[in-house]
Formats: structure tokens, C-alpha cells, sequence
């Protein structure tokens, strides 16, 4: 840890936090009695792996592309697995996803890896903004996220954007075309999870007359419709494997064919894209390409959930309720449900309290109590062994969070699915399991 006890922090000035530090983290990678790397960083997530995009490049037979992550969050050092061919080890457990305290080991391949912390820190500046385009909110959090977005809106580069469902993806992808010099050209929005397969290739580059049948006239695709501005791509990884080589080669060559044309058609786009999923897993269990990952992710950031800014819920509310007529003599959101609200976790983050508050509003009635209800305690009972309890309480949980994700879609797996983020078959297992379909 650093001197102040903290894996992270906050300096202010005039009550205002100004700078976010980072306590560095050491990286000692080793073979067998041979060590391979001894290396500082100052980021808040360090990616491992044989790809030469990682932070930590492990050439191992047994090392997948993108193996593992390590990231920093809210003070705490989570260590995930990329659905990695060979596995991620702490001792002789094979993880997942687990919260670890430095100094510890893990292994991967033929490999261990030793994380520590140096002593010294990371500084990065927070821009001294509450709200960046259309984006609301003035924690650190979103502060910081407003600084990388002011670095890259001006540029033609582009950017993937990763996030949980709910979190305004779509927004920040059109605050980074507002604030750049294509602002005055198109922005089209293309859901790569919402289209048929077979229409996808017709959705994004057009196709001619009689190109298939039902094409009764030519038809102009997304890319050509967003020329001069940004085209942003909503869950890229939705995209059919056979689709990925050709979205590359427009990305490559800035050009599309219709389908049942003969030319291919110049497109000046910016290229935004995001996914709800992690992409760099999909490349490691083959249903993203690498050479399309590494196309999209010149650019890569995250948005954060809304639990990890919930100092931001009053500016969101008084912005929701600036933007939904009612009748209302007086808001139904007073400190004391504000402060409710900031105790619950957000599962569907800010789409979920822009829905509460719509309700309150409509309904003329204060947020319901089992909206905004914390966790609530379970009772443990010792005399059950740990792995039997954990497997009980696994099972609830899935259970219940299945039942729930399936009602909500209707009983639409490929929907439900898509919005936890998880494979639509994986999905039906759990559904088959609990005795839900």
C-alpha cells in the first residue's frame, strides 16, 4: 500500500478533488528460477498475455492471447481470467474471478507472477468538469473519464468503448462525435445484436436492387449514411463470425460493397464501437477475430457502473426530471430518498434509475422501497461445509437472477442473454438447470 494506507486516492484543492493517484504496482514475472520481467505500472488495469497488445507480453505455448487481467477498483485488486485456454492459478486453485491483497502470486502457463506494490504513485489529472457533452456526473470517476474523452474527441481515431449494459455507451459515443470536427455530419447508430444475421451485411453497406429477394430498390447501408461523420457500432459482439472479415476490411480500407455490387464505395467514417461483453474473452474462445479486436481497440474505455459513482445520483435525478413532463407540485426525490437511492447498487445501471425516476414522476408517488432496498443479510450457518454453503447460495442466486432476466424479455433468450452478457446457449443451461424453460 501507499504511505497513506490507500491503493488509491484523491487530492483537492479548494474542497474540489483535482488529482487521482494510483499506488504503482510491481510485476515480477519468472520461469522457474529465471526471472523475465521486473516492471513498474501506474495504470489501474494491467492485461497479461502472448498478444504484443498486453501490458505484460508472456510468450508461453501455454499462455493464451489475452490470458488475464488485473485491474484496480475502488481500492481493491480483482484478478479475471480471459476465459483462457490453460487457466489462471493462485496456488493450486484455478480462478475466475477473485479479490486478491498485495503481495500475492498467481500462475499462468509455465510462469509465475509476483504483484507488489513499489512505493511510488501515479498521478493523472481530473478534468474540473461536472459534465462533459451529454455525459452528467462530477465524481472521480466520470472526471477522469471526461479527461481521456477530451484527449481523443478532436482525433480521427478509433475507439472501443466497454461497459455494462445501461451505463450510456451510446452516449459517450456520441459526445466524442459532438465534440469533434464531424459534428455537423451524421451520426448513425447501427445495434449489431439486434439485426438477423442475414441482414447485417445489407444493414451496414447497402445493397442493389435485386440483390436478394425483397430488395426491390438499392438501398444505402450505415456506412455510407454516416460519411463525413461517425458510425457507432452497439455490441460488436454480437457480429457473426462470418461478417468480422469484411466489417475489417471496410475498417482498413475505408470503403464498402453493396451487396450484388461490383464497386467498392469510398466511406469517411469515424468508427466508434462497443461491447457489453469482454471482446479480448471472445478472441480466446474463438468467436472474435483478433485482427478485427485489434482494429477496433486503437482506443479502449471503459464506463463505469453507476455503483461505482453514486455520488452522482442528484445531478442524474435533477436531470431526468428537467427531461420528463409531470405534474408534480413538488419532487418526490428529498434528501432522505436521495440518500436511499445511494445505497443501492444499480444492477441496470443508469438506464435503471432514469426508469425509477420516470415512475416516480409518472406515478406521482415516492421510489418504491424494494427499488431502492441494499443487499439484503444473509444468515450463515457455520455448521455447513464452506463448499456446500457456496454452491447453495450460487444456485439461489442464479436461480432468481435467471427467473427475473427471462421475465423481464418475455421469455426472449437471444434478448435476455445479450443483456446480461452472457453466451445465449450458457443461458439456456442455467434456464434447463433451474427448471425455468
Amino acid at each position: 500500500m501507499s504511505a497513506n494506507g490507500k491503493s488509491t486516492w484523491v487530492t483537492t484543492v479548494g474542497n474540489v478533488a483535482s488529482e487521482f493517484h494510483i499506488s504503482k504496482t510491481r510485476i515480477r514475472v519468472k520461469q522457474g528460477r529465471k526471472k523475465v520481467l521486473d516492471q513498474v505500472f501506474g495504470e489501474e488495469t494491467i492485461r497479461f498475455g502472448a498478444y504484443a497488445s498486453n501490458d505484460v507480453i508472456i510468450a508461453d505455448e501455454k499462455v493464451s492471447g489475452f490470458h488475464c487481467v488485473l485491474k484496480l477498483q475502488g481500492g481493491a485488486y480483482q484478478l479475471l481470467d480471459e476465459d483462457s485456454t490453460n487457466g489462471t492459478y493462485c496456488g493450486d486453485i484455478r480462478v475466475n474471478d477473485v479479490i486478491v491483497s498485495l503481495p500475492f502470486e498467481f500462475k499462468i502457463g509455465s510462469v509465475t507472477v509476483r504483484v507488489s506494490q513499489s512505493g511510488a504513485s501515479a498521478v493523472h489529472k481530473l478534468a474540473a468538469l461536472d459534465h462533459y457533452g451529454q455525459l452528467v456526473g462530477d465524481s472521480v470517476a466520470m472526471r477522469k473519464l471526461y479527461g481521456y474523452l477530451e484527449k481523443v474527441a478532436g482525433s480521427q481515431t478509433t475507439v472501443l468503448l466497454s461497459g455494462e449494459t445501461g451505463v450510456g455507451k451510446e452516449l459517450v459515443a456520441a459526445t466524442l462525435h459532438d465534440k469533434s470536427s464531424r459534428a455537423d455530419h451524421s451520426f448513425v447508430v447501427v445495434d449489431c445484436g439486434a439485426i438477423p444475421s442475414n441482414l447485417i451485411e445489407s444493414e451496414l453497406f447497402g445493397h442493389e436492387k435485386g440483390a436478394f429477394t425483397g430488395a426491390t430498390s438499392t438501398r444505402v447501408g450505415a456506412f455510407e449514411q454516416a460519411s463525413g461523420g461517425t458510425i457507432f457500432l452497439d455490441e460488436i459482439g454480437e457480429l457473426p463470425l462470418s461478417m468480422q472479415p469484411k466489417l475489417l476490411r471496410a475498417l482498413e480500407s475505408r470503403t464498402v460493397k453493396r451487396v450484388g455490387g461490383t464497386e467498392r464505395i469510398h466511406c469517411d467514417v469515424r468508427v466508434v464501437a462497443a461491447s457489453n461483453k469482454s471482446l479480448s474473452a471472445e478472441v480466446n474462445n474463438g468467436t472474435f477475430r483478433s485482427d478485427l479486436f485489434f482494429r477496433l481497440a486503437v482506443v479502449e474505455l471503459s464506463i463505469p457502473p453507476l455503483r461505482e459513482r453514486l455520488s452522482d445520483i442528484p445531478l442524474l435525478v435533477s436531470l431526468f426530471e428537467s427531461q420528463i413532463e409531470n405534474d408534480l407540485s413538488a419532487s418526490p426525490f428529498t434528501p432522505e430518498v436521495i440518500g436511499e437511492m445511494q445505497r443501492y447498487r444499480w444492477p441496470g445501471n443508469v438506464r435503471e434509475l432514469r426508469n425509477v425516476v420516470e415512475r416516480a414522476l409518472l406515478l406521482g408517488a415516492h421510489i418504491p422501497t424494494t427499488a431502492v432496498e441494499t443487499e439484503p443479510s444473509r444468515d450463515v450457518d457455520i455448521k455447513v461445509p464452506y463448499k456446500l454453503a457456496k454452491k447453495t447460495l450460487v444456485d439461489h442466486f442464479e436461480r432468481d437472477y435467471a427467473a427475473a432476466l427471462i421475465a423481464h424479455h418475455e421469455g426472449n433468450v437471444s434478448a435476455a442473454a445479450r443483456a446480461a452478457g452472457i453466451d445465449r446457449m450458457s443461458l439456456h443451461k442455467i434456464l434447463q438447470r433451474h427448471n425455468l424453460k
